[in-house]
């Protein structure tokens, strides 16, 4: 919302050309009562614009922004509490810029509930259309005298920025896959359950109950041993971004692309952290962007993350990555066999790696596969594409349902 051009209302417009013309009457007629009434309307309407540009203006502006950062499509609330340096004689209208990338209403009437002694506070919702590190306003307030003659609309505070990043689809479950074969079992079982088998036995020490006395390992050690619960430690997972551009054919777009391959690490990144898995976000030169992801503080630093990150023409040269034990996933576009190559031998030590190609013609899947990748094609943005993708590399059956 642009300021207004004119200074003046539309009443305090007509009273200022009221006084202009009841002056040049008075002066032609000859009366000096009626120049005195036209000089003393034109000057009231002139002390009143002095007052609304001169007084009232400054102050400080305090935004909050929740969630601090947001995924693409997701609502974002933001409060704005201006604090003038100088009570105003009213209030009108505020306006906030919002750029590209963010959808919204950042306008309005300022209303008494907006108002209280000190402050005004205004609140409105706005929705990312788009990654990215996106700056919202300044904000503007229109100001009015008290006889609303006057008008001015200044800009107080400074512009604020919000984080949107890459958009989330919910992906099946690794539970989901329960019927593969071979090794994937154990890499879909995250936690293992206590039992007979995760027991061990210690030597007794005073305090320890007679009740969990262990008498085969007693008479074994020929020492009192009493048994010890032995917990496995929470699985890890590791989720690896190629953010090298390729070399675009076909008219393709590189941008595109690398905005698919992000909404695709972050929904991964998600589904493996509901499915009780600390992931490690890193990327193709063994670069690690967010360690030990274990829950929504963690997935909204992945967030902030992936919201700046940017393609880079070419990865560092790194020794082979070593991948922990668990599942490993890749993305990548239009380099299968590149990004294949960086991660050396991860898809041997892994559980259950995963590569996942974005793109509608993607060349070196089958030597991918050969070499232990369980594959699958994005062919195009979106949720169905990326969800069937998921679901044919983990062997999970394909699902419609989610965002």
């Amino acid at each position: 919302m642009r300021g207004p051009l004119w200074p003046l209302t539309a009443r305090g417009t007509v009273l200022f050309l009221a006084g202009l013309v009841i002056t040049v009457v008075g002066l032609r007629i000859g009366l000096d009562a009626v120049v005195f009434a036209g000089v003393v309307l034109a000057l009231l309407v002139l002390s009143c614009l002095v007052v609304v540009w001169f007084g009232g203006a400054a102050g400080a502006v305090q935004h909050r922004v929740s969630p601090d950062v947001s995924a693409v499509g997701e609502k974002i609330e933001v409060a704005a509490t201006w604090t003038p340096g100088a009570a105003p004689a009213g209030l009108t209208r505020w306006s906030e810029r919002v750029p590209t990338g963010l959808a919204g209403r950042a306008n309005g009437i300022v209303t008494r509930a907006d108002q209280r002694i000190d402050r005004v506070t205004i609140r409105y919702e706005l929705t990312g259309t788009a990654r990215g590190d996106h700056s919202v306003g300044p904000l503007r307030v229109g100001l009015v005298d008290a006889l609303g003659l006057a008008r001015r609309m200044p800009t107080v505070g400074e512009a604020f920025s919000v984080l949107v990043g890459p958009e989330v689809h919910e992906l099946p479950s690794l539970s989901e896959a329960a019927g593969e074969s071979g090794g994937a079992h154990s890499a879909l079982s995250p936690r293992a359950v206590e039992g007979a088998d995760n027991l061990i036995a210690r030597p007794y020490v005073p305090g320890d109950s007679l009740r969990r006395v262990h008498w085969r390992a007693t008479a074994h050690r020929d020492e009192l041993m009493v048994r010890q619960e032995e917990f496995e430690s929470t699985p890890r997972a590791t989720v690896i971004i190629d953010r090298v551009r390729p070399h675009q054919t076909g008219g393709r777009s590189a941008a595109a692309d690398l905005e698919t391959v992000l909404a695709g690490a972050i929904s991964v990144v998600v589904r493996l952290v509901r499915d009780g898995y600390v992931v490690a976000l890193t990327d193709t030169s063994g670069t690690t962007l967010v360690p030990d992801i274990a829950d929504e503080d963690g997935i909204r630093s992945a967030l902030a993350v992936l919201a700046r990150l940017q393609s880079v023409h070419a990865a560092a040269r790194v020794s082979p990555m070593a991948a922990e034990l668990g599942p490993v996933v890749l993305l990548t576009a239009g380099r299968v066999d590149a990004a294949v190559d960086s991660t050396g031998s991860v898809a041997a030590r892994s559980s259950l790696p995963v590569l996942l190609a974005v793109g509608p013609a993607v060349s070196g899947i089958e030597r991918a596969a050969a070499r232990g990748w369980r594959t699958g094609v994005v062919a195009e943005s979106g949720a169905p594409a990326l969800r069937a993708a998921w679901a044919r590399a983990i062997g999970a059956e394909v699902t419609h349902g989610g965002s």
